[in-house]
């Protein structure tokens, strides 16, 4: 008898495998430090050495692929893959119009948002029919069929004569709303003698904005848009020029669109001691001649009401002549990413900062004393931007300096493989899933976690805390058709939490269209995609790659930095990859010793359901959604405002939610509660689960689609309560 029940123990113990038998240390995907800030020291690598240029002042790229480049005397030269971009062919010539002394010539070009299809395109240059000058801008349509541009096509969209022969601007760029932005200095002189900077009776001292798409107004050859800041008055009443978008600059000389976030970016040439950047906003005064910079121009004391300061500026002993530039969306310097990036034409030092719409980081100093006389910055179609140099050369960026943070996923190649959502138990790299999942508009999602060689987790009462320069993965695939079990996967995001103190630092990485590795994104940036849903219904879902200040929104130091990896998330079954076994997760973790200390057994400690397990109570799943979604912020001692406690651990009559009234605003619903005991449409938290509003939603980013079986969840979760 005896013997049988031996027996019986160790059948029992046979049949139930651990998910990993033994513990490997990991040595393969290990970090050392997070990345620097600064990007640090660059240099410039000059491009396009077979090919030359003369006198160049502004680069751009059609859809195509070819590389125009602009020389101030008056030619427009293309590079083509054709020829490898060996040679610069002659695209437009218009020399024998162009007066091109000082800062005169032809100063930049304008593709047409459909050039491609219509062949037009703009041009501003200085006409050398008028002394001192006449700025034109003009359009000129391209047979598509030949090689070279006829320069009888030319069409002249608008002159503005010029009081002297400086401070011409130069900048005509498309924005995001397909109208022509032109960029006009004060006239010229030295401070503004004619105070064109706030005349808004002139064109001069301005940034404009007109159609040249549309039928033009009468007398005219162009439409001036309705919704132009000062179309009907402005600071001068009816005389004011209806062309205005922005005024009070000195001569911006160079501005950009942030292709994803949309700031209209200026560098505004200063008068004897500063230099500025400038984001320009509809009707916005940038305070020249009143002011220099952040200072008084002519006086101690100025009335600076209602004028838009710098976000940036730099005085003599860095420059003397700004030269603005472009947002950095390239793959070659993932620092730089999602960076301002500008110089100044006499040092020939170059600076980025980063701006999020309020705040502004840097500017890091990029490259000292280049001897590049910046004549202007270009970017092309992959977001890489390159550096312009009068003496006619083009560079771009090279050899930052590293300190060793993975720039690719491909820069260590066990992360490349856990990015790519291979098994790689058999190296120390472990696999785990949390029962109740985060929401991300349904997205499939893969984790992992390296810890360096064999080092321990530690259990406390605030979950997990793990040794330094640990490594928590976590992938991101969109399903093209959630009605189809087959359906493709498109691998879209790998995030990392990286720890180093007592902190957890979140980095994003952007998978390529292949498929094959993804770069690290040191600003936040939103992508969309389209899919099928279970209906059939094609859905848009907008993407957030977080930025690092983003990720710690989420991943607050109330909830210890981490959120899914809690004893009450894995004390769950998961199927482990590698060995093909289903187990409990704490159990598995248990056996391989990753804990400090053995822990009692699965069934004595604390555990959450699926929120989609029916076998569950409503109020343990809406409780398990609610702690996954909601309570990294909503716990004591985080970041929202409110008393609100949503952790699983604490009771439904503790939450301080049932019948409370709002603290932070009651959304326009009459007699709201936080949870309307039996009232779904009376309870705040119910209305903040079932809006994708940015000002309003739970949870408050990352999600660009309502969780519809959430959101009846906690309706049938409310409506049951007495």
């Amino acid at each position: 008898m005896k013997f049988f029940l031996c027996l019986i123990f160790i059948c029992a113990v046979y049949a139930q495998p651990y998910g990993i038998e033994s513990r490997v240390s990991n040595d393969i995907l290990l970090i050392d430090d997070i990345p620097q800030k600064n990007p640090g020291s660059l240099q410039l690598k000059q491009v396009f050495t077979s090919a030359s240029f003369s006198q160049p002042v502004f680069m751009t790229e059609d859809k195509n692929g070819r590389i125009f480049v602009v020389e101030k005397k008056g030619r427009i030269v293309y590079l083509s893959k054709e020829n490898n971009f060996t040679e610069a062919k002659v695209f437009l010539d218009i020399t024998s119009r162009v007066r091109s002394r000082g800062e005169q010539g032809l100063l930049s070009m304008a593709l047409d948002p459909d050039y491609i299809n219509n062949g037009k395109f703009y041009v501003y240059y200085s006409w050398n029919k008028h002394n001192p000058g006449t700025s034109r801008i003009s359009r000129f349509s391209h047979n598509l069929q030949q090689q070279s541009v006829d320069n009888s096509s030319e069409e002249v969209i608008l002159e503005i004569p010029q009081p002297y022969s400086n401070h011409n601007g130069g900048m005509i760029a498309f924005g995001p709303d397909n109208l022509l932005y032109i960029g006009l200095g004060d006239g010229g002189s030295g401070g503004d003698p004619l105070n064109h900077g706030q005349d808004t009776t002139s064109l001069l001292g301005n940034i404009l904005r007109i159609d040249v798409r549309s039928a033009p107004d009468k007398g005219r050859k162009y439409h001036i848009p309705r919704h132009n800041p000062f179309y009907a008055k402005g600071p001068s009443g009816s005389l004011t020029k209806k062309e205005i978008y922005a005024y009070g600059l000195r001569n911006p000389w160079r501005f950009s669109f942030d292709r994803e976030m949309g700031h209209l970016f200026v560098g505004d040439v200063g008068q004897g001691k500063i230099e500025e950047v400038d984001v320009v906003v509809s009707g916005g005064n940038y305070g020249w001649r009143i002011m220099e910079g952040m200072n008084c121009f002519k006086k101690p004391n100025c009335n600076v009401k209602g004028l838009v300061t710098p976000i940036a500026t730099y005085g003599r002993s860095e420059g003397y002549s700004i030269t603005g530039g472009y947002v950095y969306y390239g793959n070659k310097i993932p620092a730089l990413y999602g960076m301002y990036i500008y110089g100044d034409y006499g040092s020939g030092n170059i600076w980025g900062l980063r701006y999020d719409g309020e705040k502004v980081e840097g500017p890091f100093e990029l490259v000292r004393n280049s001897w590049v006389s910046i004549a202007s910055f270009g970017q092309t179609n992959n977001g890489e931007v390159y550096v312009v140099d009068l003496s006619g050369e083009i560079y771009t960026f090279a050899a930052q300096r590293s300190n060793g943070f993975p720039n690719k996923l491909s820069d260590i190649p066990a992360l490349l493989e856990a990015g790519k959502g291979v098994d790689q138990t058999h190296s120390g790299i472990i696999p785990y899933k949390p029962v109740s999942e985060l929401w991300t508009d349904g997205m499939k999602k893969q984790r992992f976690m390296a810890i360096p060689n064999l080092e321990q987790v530690e259990l406390t009462n605030n979950g997990w805390n793990f040794p330094q320069k640990s490594v928590l993965i976590k992938n991101f695939s969109l399903v093209a058709d959630e009605g189809d079990p087959e359906s493709e996967e498109k691998r879209i995001e790998t995030r990392i939490l990286y720890k180093k103190g007592e902190q957890w630092h979140g980095f994003s990485y952007e998978w390529n269209e292949q498929g094959t590795d993804a770069k690290l994104l040191t600003g936040g940036k939103t992508k969309e995609y389209t899919i099928t849903d279970a209906n059939g219904v094609p859905k848009k879902i907008k993407h957030l790659f977080p930025s690092s200040s983003q990720c710690i929104q989420c991943h607050t130091k109330a909830s210890n930095g981490i959120l899914g990896l809690r004893t009450n998330q894995l004390n769950s079954t998961f199927h482990y990859p590698g060995s093909d076994v289903v187990d409990n997760q704490i159990r598995s973790l248990n056996h391989i010793k990753l804990f400090t200390k053995e822990v009692p057994p699965s069934s004595k400690l604390p555990q959450m359901p699926n929120p989609k397990d029916k076998n569950a109570s409503l109020e343990k799943r809406a409780r398990a959604y609610l702690a996954a979604n909601c309570a990294m912020c909503h716990q004591p001692n985080s970041s929202a405002p409110t008393s609100l406690d949503l952790r699983f651990a604490t009771t439904t009559k503790e939450m301080r939610a049932i019948n409370v009234i709002p603290g932070n605003g009651d959304l326009g619903i009459k007699d709201a509660r936080i949870i309307f005991a039996g009232q779904p449409q009376k309870s705040i938290l119910f209305k903040r689960i079932s809006s994708r509003h940015h000002e309003t939603q739970m949870p408050p980013i990352a999600t660009s689609r309502i969780d519809e079986e959430a959101v009846e969840l906690i309706r049938l979760w409310i409506e049951s309560m007495e």
